[in-house]
C-alpha cells in the first residue's frame, strides 16, 4: 500500500541506488496532476475503488495518523473519488469537519501503467547532482541524450517554432534536468567550476579581439603611418559604437541566467530575440553617422588623406554590425544555458581563416582589404555560431520566432541602459586617449594606438571572468540560492580579480619590448610604447576589479549600480584628470594614463564594496517578479 504524491515519487528515486529506469522517471511525469483527470478514466477510477475496498482492515490507527498527517502536509496527496466534489477538490463534512483519508492499496506501479496515456502535462522529475560531472553539471542546462542526426534533422523545425509534437515528446522523454535547487555547492566544487567556464571566455574573447591586432599590425607593416593611424581611427570609432550594442546584449547576463535558472526555458529565448532586434533597430542612425564621419573627422585629423582613408574603413564596416550584434548576443544565448565553448570552437575555426584572407586581399586590394576582411570575418563568426545552436546544442531554449520580440523592451533597455552607460565609459575613456594623443603628434597616435589596442585585449580576460561569474551568481538567484552558493560564486569571482590583474601586469610589464617591436619598426614610435607600457600594466590590476565587479552587479539584478559608478567617476573625475594631467602638466600620454588609472581604482573599489553588500532577498524578490510575467 502507498499514497502517491510528487514528493513521495522524488523522494524514492533521489535516495535509491539509481536502479529505476529511466523510463519509469518519465512515465511518472505523465501522472494526472489532479482528480479531474483520475476520475475521468473508468479504468483508473475502478482500479481506486477495488483497491481501496479490498484494502487490509489490519492497518494500525498508527499508520492512519501518520497517513492524515501526509495528507495534511502534501497537497499533492490523490484522495479517492467518494472524498472528493466533482471538480476534484476535497469535500467537507457538515460538521465543519475534513473528512479522513482512505488508504488506498494502488501501488506506484499501477498507476503508472494507467496514467502513461492520461495527461500531456510533465512534472519534472529531479536528480541530484554530481558535482564531479563535467557536462555543464553547473548551469543546471537540460542536457539531451539526444543524437547529433537527429538535432541536426529537426533542427530547422525547432527554430521555427515547428517541431513535430511527436519528436518533441521524444525529446521531452530523453531529457535529463539539472536541478540548481538541489546542487551541492562547495568553495572547491565552485572553483573547479568557475575556471572550467572562465578558460573558454578567456580564449573567446582573446581571439576575438587578436583579430584587431591582426588588422593594426598588417597595416603597419604592409602600409605606413597614414593607413596604421587610419585603421586604429577607425577601430576605435567601431568599438565605441560596438560597446553601445554590447552594453545592451549585457543586460541578457541578468534577464537569461535568471530565467534559465528559475526554470523559464522559452523566456530566453524571448529576451534573446528581444535584444537582436532592438539593437539592429538602433544602428540605423549610427550607420548613417559612420557613411557621413568624414564631416567629423575633417575637424580633428591632421591630412585630407587619412580623413579619406578612415571614412572608408568606416563604410564597409557597416555591413560587419548586424552579424557582430547577432553573434554576441546569440553567445550570451548559450552562456546563461551553460554552453561555454560554442564561441571558442567558432573562433578557432574562424581566425585561422580571417589571418589567410587579410594577407591576400591587403596585398591585393591594398588599404580597403583589410575593412574587407572584418566584414568577412565576423559574418563567418555568425553564421557559425548560428549553426552550432541549430544542429549541436543550444535549441533547448528557443521556442521560435515571436512577434513579441517587437515589444517588451523596457526591461531590456533598463538593465541594457546600465551595461551600455559600463562598457561604453570604459571603452570611450580609452578610445579618448587615442583621439588626444592626436594632438602630441603621429609618433604619439602610433604608439597610442598600439598600446590601446593590447590595452583593450587583455581587458577581455577579465571581462570574461566575469560574465563567468555572474552567470553562476544569476542562476543562483533564480534558483532561490543565496543562503551559500550565489555568495559562494560572488566571492569566488571578487578574489579572481586579483589574479587576473597580476597576470595582465606581468604579460604587459615583461612583454613590453616584444610588444613595441611587434606593433612597429619606427624607433621613435618603439620608444614611446616601451615608456608608457609600465604605466599601463599597473592599472591592469584596478581594470580586473572594476571588470569583474561590475558583472557581479549585472548577476546580481543591479547593473545600475555599476552605471551611475561609472558615469560620475569618469565623467567628473577620470578624463578630466587626465586632460589636466597631459596637457597642464606636460606628461602627454603618461599623464593620459594616470588620470585613466586612477578612475579605475575608485570605481573598482566602489563596485566591490555594493558586490558584497548586495541585498540578496531582494535579488530573489525582483526576479520571481520578472518571471512571473508570461510572455
Amino acid at each position: 500500500m502507498s499514497l502517491i504524491s510528487q514528493d513521495h515519487y522524488d523522494d524514492e528515486n533521489q535516495e535509491g541506488n539509481g536502479s529505476s529506469s529511466n523510463d519509469d522517471v518519465n512515465s511518472f511525469q505523465s501522472l494526472p496532476a489532479d482528480m479531474d483527470d483520475i476520475e475521468s478514466d473508468p479504468e483508473l477510477q475502478t482500479l481506486l475503488n477495488r483497491e481501496r475496498t479490498s484494502a487490509s482492515p489490519s492497518d494500525t490507527d498508527e499508520e492512519d495518523d501518520e497517513m492524515e498527517t501526509n495528507s495534511q502536509n502534501n497537497p499533492r496527496l490523490y484522495y479517492p473519488p467518494s472524498l472528493t466534489s466533482n471538480n476534484g477538490h476535497n469535500k467537507v463534512a457538515k460538521d465543519g469537519k475534513r473528512p479522513e483519508p482512505v488508504r488506498s492499496g494502488v501501488s506506484a506501479e499501477d498507476i503508472l501503467k494507467l496514467s502513461r496515456r492520461n495527461s500531456k502535462s510533465s512534472i519534472p522529475a529531479r536528480k541530484s547532482i554530481d558535482p564531479s560531472n563535467p557536462r555543464r553539471q553547473s548551469y543546471g542546462s537540460i542536457n539531451s541524450k539526444t543524437s547529433n542526426k537527429r538535432r541536426a534533422s529537426t533542427g530547422l523545425q525547432r527554430l521555427l517554432g515547428e517541431e513535430d509534437e511527436e519528436e518533441g515528446e521524444e525529446d521531452e522523454e530523453e531529457e535529463e534536468e539539472e536541478d540548481f535547487a538541489h546542487e551541492k555547492v562547495t568553495v572547491e566544487s565552485e572553483i573547479r567550476i568557475f575556471v572550467k567556464n572562465a578558460i573558454p571566455l578567456m580564449i573567446t574573447f582573446c581571439l576575438s579581439q587578436s583579430y584587431t591586432i591582426i588588422c593594426t599590425i598588417t597595416a603597419s607593416k604592409v602600409f605606413g603611418k597614414d593607413e596604421l593611424s587610419a585603421v586604429s581611427l577607425g577601430s576605435m570609432t567601431t568599438t565605441i559604437t560596438f560597446s553601445i550594442f554590447e552594453g545592451i546584449s549585457t543586460g541578457l547576463d541578468v534577464l537569461c541566467p535568471q530565467a534559465y535558472g528559475s526554470g523559464n526555458l522559452k523566456k530566453v529565448g524571448l529576451y534573446t530575440q528581444r535584444s537582436i532586434v532592438f539593437s539592429l533597430c538602433l544602428f540605423i542612425p549610427f550607420a548613417l553617422l559612420w557613411w557621413n564621419s568624414h564631416l567629423f573627422f575633417r575637424y580633428v585629423l591632421e591630412t585630407e588623406e587619412l580623413v579619406r582613408l578612415t571614412t572608408s574603413f568606416l563604410r564597409i564596416l557597416i555591413l560587419a554590425a548586424p552579424a557582430y550584434i547577432i553573434f554576441e548576443n546569440c553567445k550570451r544565448f548559450l552562456q546563461c544555458q551553460g554552453i561555454f565553448n560554442a564561441s571558442t570552437m567558432v573562433l578557432f575555426i574562424s581566425t585561422p581563416i580571417s589571418i589567410v584572407t587579410i594577407k591576400v586581399l591587403a596585398h591585393t586590394m591594398g588599404f580597403i582589404g583589410i575593412a574587407i576582411t572584418c566584414v568577412i570575418n565576423f559574418w563567418i563568426m555568425c553564421i557559425l555560431l548560428l549553426c552550432y545552436i541549430l544542429f549541436i546544442d543550444g535549441l533547448d531554449c528557443w521556442n521560435g520566432f515571436s512577434k513579441d520580440a517587437f515589444k517588451g523592451w523596457r526591461e531590456l533597455v533598463k538593465f541594457g541602459f546600465a551595461g551600455i552607460v559600463c562598457t561604453f565609459m570604459e571603452d570611450l575613456s580609452w578610445e579618448i586617449l587615442t583621439l588626444f594623443s592626436t594632438f602630441f603628434g603621429t609618433s604619439a597616435l602610433a604608439a597610442q594606438s598600439a598600446i590601446s589596442t593590447v590595452a583593450s585585449l587583455t581587458f577581455f580576460i577579465p571581462f570574461a571572468v566575469g560574465i563567468a561569474s555572474s552567470t553562476r551568481v544569476a542562476n543562483f538567484i533564480g534558483a532561490k540560492r543565496i543562503d551559500g552558493p550565489a555568495q559562494i560564486a560572488a566571492r569566488i569571482g571578487l578574489a579572481s580579480a586579483l589574479i587576473v590583474g597580476l597576470f595582465n601586469f606581468s604579460l604587459l610589464f615583461f612583454g613590453r619590448s616584444i610588444i613595441a617591436n611587434m606593433y612597429s619598426n619606427d624607433p621613435e614610435v618603439i620608444s614611446l610604447i616601451k615608456k608608457v607600457l609600465p604605466l599601463v600594466a599597473f592599472i591592469q590590476i584596478f581594470d580586473a576589479l572594476n571588470t569583474i565587479s561590475g558583472s557581479l552587479l549585472r548577476g546580481q539584478g543591479a547593473p545600475y549600480i555599476g552605471g551611475i559608478i561609472n558615469f560620475v567617476v569618469y565623467d567628473f573625475f577620470a578624463i578630466p584628470m587626465a586632460i589636466v594631467l597631459a596637457y597642464h602638466f606636460n606628461l602627454e600620454l603618461l599623464g593620459l594614463w594616470v588620470g585613466i588609472g586612477l578612475g579605475l581604482f575608485v570605481i573598482g573599489v566602489t563596485e566591490a564594496y555594493y558586490v558584497l553588500n548586495c541585498d540578496w532577498e531582494d535579488a530573489v524578490q525582483k526576479c520571481i517578479e520578472r518571471n512571473r510575467i508570461k510572455v
